[in-house]
């Protein structure tokens, strides 16, 4: 299993400038390296969209 913060397992997965995630609780993950971050510090970024019952991600790109 894919280790993200909290305790929601991710319902899908995608790839583009880094690796993005999705919960069915309406979680979105991104996995952001050092230098993508205006802050210098890599991880896990997450943002609630206030969906619930997600079941796929998609990306532009």
């Amino acid at each position: 299993p894919l280790a993200t913060p909290g305790s929601a397992r991710p319902v899908d997965l995608a790839y583009g400038a880094c690796l993005y995630a999705v919960t069915e609780a309406g979680e979105f993950l991104l996995a952001a390296q050092e230098e993508q971050t205006t802050d210098g510090q890599g991880g896990w970024r997450t943002r609630t969209l206030g969906i619930r019952g997600v079941t796929g991600l998609a990306t532009l790109g």
